[in-house]
């Protein structure tokens, strides 16, 4: 293993390997070293400019991410201060916007028409088109009166200390100017950006796009650890064979390209015999044409094999950490309040939906006292009947009839006769049908999921502050809880279990 060496100022090129806290990180630069290739030193820019800017590429997405990371956090703020100049709640508020979307069903008809392909294979309903452009308009509303409070007031801290002229033109140039600079530095400064006065953190950020920048980052260390494979397809491994032959890649290429002695008109005449079965003129030019391309192949591995006997390739990096992922707001749940929360973000009638949630009634059963399950919504929020179906449950939880409607909705419930079947409290049950914090929670949830990152992955979960993207069998989520558990009690040492069944005891009882 190569140590990588101290380093006294921030790199231009870096990103933060760990998705832990920001001031626990370590950066990667372009000139550390990545591993070796012939017992001689690989840097991370080496494999970079070996794959064309393969390397900075990544950086340059991880760049983007945080930086649209840290507008999303000051949009949030903006909601917030608008709320509060309303004196209402932050979810009231967005009831209201909801509330007072309107969608005519002639608006709703052109919409359609103009996006067939989004309606593919749904009925031909107009509240079903009048449902897809409201939630489009909602959400483009609340963006708009955002941008319109932050004007502009939100500014990239990156690096640049210069003044900035007035005028529409220099704050678009400067802007351009941060961008460029936090596409070649995705670690930003400790305060990152500022916004409607106030600072948008590092940390902040880190916490917000965990998910994707963990990915991107797991990226880059595979990419270069994938290059000092001794492979006749990576770029480095070219590049190192024709230093050593004393050559330009490009003269290497050309070399084994070259045919090594063209094959004989014997030669070619017996290969169309026996592929194609004639002499004809066609049959030679093809017999021909493989022939060269069987020899070329055969000189490309003659020099690779001539190099692997000698190569050693070895990478000293290490992935990151997996990602750590508060999710934000609450979900439909049973158990204490004080649990491991364990979310599920999903819904009842996908393909592996039916199984994800007897696995969460399971949960629920094997850990009453220290567990709570929570239900979160995550779907197409546009697609009508999930949406109805995502109202429905909402409202009979709150009667306490979860798991009832789960297990109903499974035997082929329909959600017109909820009320009945599951012997609700009609009045109760309609007035949360038409209630609009009911719509703004479920929106709320699908667009927490698709923040943590999982969009396609249907369904998903978060045990503790662990994403867990994609279906899961039972045996893996029970194991994350028992690490979430032991993690959990290594930081809170006061708080234990009750060997009574009690759940835990202490003053750091809670889970965070």
């Amino acid at each position: 293993m190569i140590e990588r060496r101290p380093r006294s100022v921030v790199p231009v090129l870096a990103f933060v390997l760990s998705c832990a806290l920001p001031t626990a990180a370590f950066a990667l630069s372009a000139d550390d070293v990545a591993g070796t290739l012939d017992a001689q030193p690989v840097s991370v820019g080496d494999v970079d400019r070996a794959l064309g800017g393969g390397v900075s590429r990544k950086w340059a997405e991880m760049g983007a991410v945080q930086r649209h990371a840290a507008y999303a956090l000051c949009r949030e703020r903006a909601y917030s201060l608008m709320a509060e100049e309303a004196r209402v709640t932050p979810i009231d508020w967005r009831a209201h916007i909801w509330s007072s979307t309107e969608v005519s069903a002639a608006e709703a008809s052109k919409f359609r028409s103009r996006n067939a392909a989004l309606f593919a294979g749904t009925p031909d309903e107009p509240e079903v088109a009048v449902h897809t452009l409201r939630v489009k308009r909602y959400r483009e509303r609340l963006v708009d009166k955002a941008d319109k409070l932050i004007g502009d007031s939100f500014k990239l801290n990156h690096l640049i200390d210069t003044d900035v002229a007035s005028g529409a033109d220099a704050r678009r140039e400067h802007a351009r100017r941060e961008r460029r600079l936090l596409e070649r530095e995705p670690r930003p400064p400790f305060v990152a950006a500022t916004c409607l006065g106030s600072s948008v953190t590092r940390e902040e950020i880190e916490r917000f796009a965990a998910v994707p920048l963990y990915r991107l980052r797991a990226d880059v260390v595979t990419t270069v650890c994938r290059q000092l494979g001794v492979e006749d397809s990576n770029p480095i491994m070219l590049q190192r064979i024709a230093a050593q032959r004393g050559m330009r890649v490009s003269e290497l290429l050309a070399f084994i390209d070259a045919v090594p002695g063209p094959p004989t008109d014997d030669e070619v005449a017996a290969k169309a015999v026996e592929r194609y079965g004639d002499a004809s003129e066609t049959s030679l030019f093809k017999a021909r044409v493989a022939l060269e391309a069987a020899r070329r192949g055969d000189e490309r591995r003659h020099l690779v094999d001539e190099v692997r006997r000698k190569a050693k390739g070895s990478c000293s990096l290490e992935l990151p950490a997996p990602p750590v992922a508060d999710a934000r707001g609450r979900g439909v749940g049973k158990g204490p309040t004080t649990g491991l929360r364990v979310q599920y973000f999903g819904g009842l009638r996908c393909s592996h939906c039916e199984g994800s949630w007897e696995i969460l009634k399971g949960v629920h059963k094997r850990h009453t006292s220290d567990v709570r399950v929570e239900f979160r919504h995550h779907f197409p929020d546009t697609v009508l009947p999930l949406f109805e179906d995502a109202i429905a449950l909402e409202c009979s939880a709150r009667q306490g009839k979860l798991w009832h409607f789960g297990d109903w909705v499974a035997r082929g419930g329909l959600t017109d006769s909820a009320a009945r079947d599951l012997d609700l409290d009609e009045a109760a049950y309609r007035a949360c049908l038409e209630d609009p914090k009911t719509a703004v929670k479920i929106l709320d949830d699908t667009a927490e999921a698709l923040r943590l990152g999982f969009r396609q992955a249907v369904p998903s979960w978060v045990v503790g502050r662990r994403p867990r993207r994609g279906y899961q069998g039972e045996l893996a989520i029970e194991e994350a809880i028992e690490r979430e558990q032991a993690a959990w009690a290594a930081r809170a040492p006061s708080a234990h279990y009750d060997p009574r069944g009690g759940g835990r005891t202490g003053a750091r009882a809670a889970y965070p």
